[in-house]
């Protein structure tokens, strides 16, 4: 079938995103659609290093951490303080991050006693550093934090008994199946190698202008924490979508707390389509008046992400990608899949 820029089944996904491809030679990576847990194309390119990361190859997925990390602090809320978690979720810092805590260095910023997880949670925190000013006053606009979902992870620990990588797993990863996913806290994604637990995990690079370098002694996972510590695989990813969106890991009610667009945000690459881009709790979400899209994308050394799904068709297109580059040609390949995914009917809704 040659490609004409619509699909218009199901069965119509592979033979266009084969279509597709011609267009993107340099292709590298991993790239899977999916339709709740139905696959509908699933395909792994050759990487750099000469290896070709087959359908089960494991990335770092960045920031994309920060999806898992919003539905883990949610959950643990609800557990703690019951149904109606928006108290809890307008509580400062101070309230759970007390002041012998380890990540105030012996003394507790002011910004903790005004601070919440709400403002952690949309990136409307103002902060910019643990012992610096405040950028701006809590909820007055977004900024993009790093450190906002690192204490958050901080606040996780404080309110369970157990490690926290072991509570991911307990809570998000094995309610969804997903057997070959890890919060990792510590070492570099090198030092990982002859653990029989990442033995599908690919090597990172990065492109600076016409160079590409394998990168050997970062980035830190200690560092990264519940911001963007998180390996997992393609196909787990879409377990992970489906498990979320149909309230298999938090209740719907929570569910819609992280998708409800809480402010505008701008200045960020590789989203799909057009309209305004808002921050929900750990989701990004993309309305154009038409159709709606929650997003999150991930970049650190070595590594980059993306991960969308449209609620009204419930498809997944998800991306990973084992080299950190200035506009990647697995997003530009995906966000022209999502484009045509608007003529898609009805034929799979039964098909398993």
């Amino acid at each position: 079938m040659s490609f004409n820029g619509k699909i218009t089944a199901i069965s119509d996904v592979h033979s266009v995103a084969e279509d597709l491809l011609l267009k993107f030679p340099d292709i590298h990576g991993s790239v899977i659609v999916a339709k709740q847990d139905l696959v509908l194309y699933h395909k792994s390119f050759a990487s750099h290093g000469n290896i070709k990361a087959d359908k089960n190859a494991q990335y770092l997925i960045a920031s994309l951490t920060k999806n898992f990390t919003s539905a883990a602090v949610l959950k643990l809320l609800f557990d703690h303080f019951g149904d109606d978690i928006s108290d809890a979720l307008n509580q400062p810092l101070s309230d759970f991050l007390f002041e012998d805590h380890p990540i105030w260095l012996g003394e507790m910023p002011e910004f903790a006693k005004v601070i919440t997880i709400h403002h952690l949670l949309s990136h409307t925190s103002g902060l910019e550093a643990t012992h610096k000013p405040l950028l701006y006053s809590p909820g007055e606009r977004y900024h993009y934090s790093n450190l906002g979902y690192i204490l958050i992870g901080h606040i996780i620990q404080a309110l369970t008994t157990e490690p926290i990588d072991s509570y991911y797993k307990r809570t998000l990863f094995d309610p969804a199946g997903m057997q070959n996913t890890f919060l990792v806290l510590d070492g570099t994604p090198a030092s990982l190698q002859n653990n029989p637990a990442f033995t599908t995990l690919v090597p990172g690079f990065e492109k600076n202008g016409d160079q590409i370098q394998k990168i050997s002694d970062k980035p830190d996972f200690s560092k990264l924490f519940t911001a963007g510590g998180i390996i997992s695989t393609p196909i787990d990813l879409v377990k992970w979508q489906h498990a979320l969106y149909q309230g298999r890991i938090i209740p719907l009610k929570l569910l819609q707390l992280m998708t409800h667009p809480v402010i505008e945000k701008s200045g960020f690459a590789f989203y799909d389509g057009e309209g305004s881009l808002y921050a929900g709790y750990g989701v990004d979400v993309l309305d154009n008046g038409r159709t709606m899209l929650y997003q999150h994308c991930g970049g650190t050394s070595g590594y980059q992400s993306k991960i969308s799904y449209d609620p009204k068709t419930q498809i997944s297109i998800i991306n990973l990608s084992n080299i950190m580059e200035e506009n990647p040609s697995i997003f530009s390949f995906s966000n022209r899949l999502r484009a045509i995914f608007s003529n898609i009917d009805n034929e799979a809704e039964d098909a398993k």
